[in-house]
């Protein structure tokens, strides 16, 4: 599934992530970066045990 970058920052603004620092490009997909002050670890819920 492809998604437009609109909806990725949507979705970012909807999780209560924030926005991303930088936005990379590719032919097949997007790369998001976040500049965090502290860690955080975001889990498929699929693979939560």
């Amino acid at each position: 599934m492809l998604f437009l970058k609109n909806e990725l920052l949507l979705a970012c603004i909807d999780k209560s992530i924030g926005l991303p620092t930088f936005i990379m490009a590719s032919d097949s997909s997007y790369q998001l970066y976040f500049l965090l002050e502290s860690p955080v670890f975001i889990l498929n819920k699929d693979s939560v045990d």
